[in-house]
């Protein structure tokens, strides 16, 4: 047991807890760090725990170039798709026995041409998702981003507000909470928090609910090491992981 801010938090290595945590599908997860804070590595991490042919993931990708991604695109098995439904070259891939797709739209870097596309292209894989009668994930690599640049805060609130009972999970990663829909916190059953200097952000906590009271998770999170992030399960207890 460690105390953060005065409050005592039971401690766990990074491996040990991807070892015991259990993702049910249809549960909403969230992960905000600012840049170099580690949450995409952590987000994946999770996701190769319970991604498989049965529970796909299609991660969206906003990012023209990003290593960490197009790695564990590669570990994981995600075909990459620059459109949806998913081609690869002249060949449509219905996607039997994958583990799920990057869909990752190509860039001309004229948002005028670009942000009209990629609204269309995560659109339709976002709805396809809701629509579909599998039990998928849909990985939101900078949900800020898609909510506030992209304007696609909608189709983000139709999902995690009615995703779950159709076995769609909407993971969020994100720097940005304050663009963030309230579902994001208040509708996700997994959050993961690390240490932020942005109070703006830390308030957000106020919109959790469930059994956590705000203050004490502020307080947390407000003395976090580098790279330790503050999981909760929205009806459970809570814990810090370390690097």
């Amino acid at each position: 047991m460690h105390r953060y801010g005065g409050v005592p938090v039971p401690q766990i290595g990074r491996q040990d807890f991807l070892e015991r945590w259990k993702y049910n599908a249809g549960e909403h997860l969230t992960i905000l760090g600012y840049t170099q804070s580690g949450k995409t590595t952590l987000g994946f991490q999770l996701l190769q725990s319970v991604v498989h042919p049965k529970l796909q993931a299609m991660v969206l990708v906003m990012k023209p170039r990003d290593k960490t991604v197009a790695q564990w695109g590669r570990q994981l098995g995600l075909l990459r798709t620059r459109t949806w439904p998913a081609f690869t070259g002249w060949r449509r891939i219905f996607g039997a026995g994958q583990n799920g797709y990057l869909v990752w739209p190509s860039h001309t870097f004229d948002p005028d041409i670009d942000d009209p596309r990629h609204y269309r292209t995560f659109r339709a894989t976002m709805l396809g998702s809701y629509k579909s009668k599998k039990d998928n994930i849909i990985v939101a690599d900078e949900a800020g981003g898609l909510a506030k640049e992209l304007h696609l805060e909608k189709p983000l609130k139709t999902l995690l507000s009615k995703g779950s009972s159709m076995g769609t999970g909407v993971w969020e990663f994100t720097q940005r909470p304050v663009d963030m829909p309230a579902l994001g916190y208040n509708g996700a059953t997994h959050l993961f928090f690390h240490q932020d200097p942005d109070k703006r952000n830390r308030e957000r906590l106020r919109e959790i609910g469930g059994r956590h009271d705000p203050k004490t998770l502020e307080a947390i999170v407000t003395h976090l090491p580098e790279h330790h992030f503050l999981y909760i399960h929205r009806n459970g207890g809570r814990l810090v992981i370390e690097p």
